[in-house]
């Protein structure tokens, strides 16, 4: 286990998902119930597959707290090089201390950015969805 794996449980814990294991691959279930665009349906094979579809948690969880924190217009917009705009703003304009504060929320990016493909979803906190048989 990497330390990603860990933040990465911390990642879907901080946006109210759970990581479900099933034969035909991963999936999440939302613990809040919306279930926004069927994302309990969705069946994904890795970490970045799974960052891809929770782009919009991304962006109101993450992106739009911190682009509203440091005063910044223009730059909502989930795509990877809007966050890479947004942490290099974040690492160079902001303060040690506010950084210190926001701390976690600047490793999810760097995270989503730089280290998806590093995530090992066998290694993260999941449970093992209903699909599953006696044989398997």
């Amino acid at each position: 286990m990497n330390g990603y794996e860990k933040l990465f449980d911390s990642f879907l814990d901080h946006i109210g998902f759970e990581l479900v294991k099933y034969p035909s691959g991963w999936g999440v279930v939302d613990l809040e119930g919306a279930n926004l665009g069927d994302i309990e349906q969705g069946r994904f094979v890795g970490a970045e597959d799974l960052i891809d579809r929770l782009d919009t948690y991304i962006e109101d969880y993450f992106e739009t707290d911190l682009e509203e924190e440091l005063d910044i217009v223009g730059i909502s917009a989930w795509d990877r090089e809007g966050l890479a705009d947004l942490l290099k703003i974040a690492r160079e304009k902001a303060s040690a201390e506010w950084q210190n504060q926001h701390k976690f929320e600047m490793d999810v990016l760097d995270m989503v950015l730089n280290h998806a493909g590093e995530v090992q979803l066998s290694q993260c906190q999941f449970t093992y969805g209903e699909e599953w048989s006696a044989n398997e």
